[in-house]
């Protein structure tokens, strides 16, 4: 149930990426070149394609371990992008992380939220054992995806405001 969940979530922050990849590909291009130099633009489409086969493999109860371990080594991989940005004081850019539209910056605070999406990642992994079934499991297993958006949505609201009152935006 409580795996069932949290892979639901997780399909939706991976469909939400790859959607956003879709509809802006040239932001993402310079976004991408940010992060990994010429060779990061090309990478806009793969990376786009990837997160829609972790979103689809998230939803498909036989391929959900595979996926859960996908999407927590791809929320990994961002976060350790964006911290070797900041660690190299680079952090003055969008992270891409919420759309062409979001004013949202490489931080602390990013990575942060992306590790802790990984560790929820390896959390349903683990509780991929324990499927129950039933209306009220399927209740339940929704009731926790949608908890976990609005936390994640919450969240990155929370990081905009305070990088916005930071002067950082």
């Amino acid at each position: 149930m409580i795996g069932n969940g949290l892979a639901w979530f997780l399909a939706w922050v991976f469909a939400r990426a790859a959607w956003h990849k879709a509809l802006a590909p040239r932001y993402y291009h310079t976004i991408m070149s940010r992060y990994a130099g010429a060779a990061g633009s090309v990478l806009v489409w793969p990376l786009a394609a990837l997160e829609a086969a972790v979103a689809l493999a998230l939803l498909l109860p036989r391929w959900r371990f595979i996926g859960l371990g996908f999407a927590a080594a791809v929320l990994l991989l961002y976060a350790g992008l964006m911290a070797l940005q900041i660690l190299r004081g680079r952090a003055d850019f969008q992270c891409g992380c919420s759309g062409a539209g979001s004013p949202l910056q490489v931080s602390w605070a990013l990575v942060l939220r992306n590790g802790v999406c990984a560790g929820l990642a390896v959390l349903a992994m683990s509780s991929q054992g324990n499927i129950m079934s039933g209306w009220l499991a399927t209740l339940a297993a929704a009731a926790i995806a949608v908890l976990a958006v609005a936390a994640y949505l919450v969240c990155e609201a929370l990081i905009g405001n305070a990088q916005w009152m930071a002067g950082e935006d």
